[in-house]
């Protein structure tokens, strides 16, 4: 298990993403009263893994979904910032 982690690790990314909501979505409860809502920064904080050698990283879609800000940080701690490139639409199982 250890020769498998020591492997794969280097390959393990953070994530981090900034993206807009408004104040209905993060707190529902509220409600919008038929009024606009300001935009709120939202936070959030996902990982992933290098996909190939061209450096494209594979997440999940609601790490970024929505996302207006996204940088990735590298097991050696380097941060780079990246762009979405896709989403991939995540099957409905019935």
């Amino acid at each position: 298990m250890q020769q498998i982690y020591q492997q794969v690790n280097p390959s393990v990314v953070a994530i981090d993403v900034v993206g807009r909501g408004s104040a209905t979505s993060v707190m529902p409860f509220f409600g919008d009263n038929g009024q606009a809502q300001p935009a709120i920064p939202q936070q959030a904080l996902g990982s992933g893994f290098v996909w190939d050698k061209d450096g494209h990283i594979v997440t999940n879609n609601h790490v970024v979904d929505g996302a207006d800000k996204i940088s990735v940080t590298f097991s050696d701690g380097t941060i780079v910032p990246a762009t979405l490139v896709a989403l991939i639409p995540t099957p409905i199982w019935l």
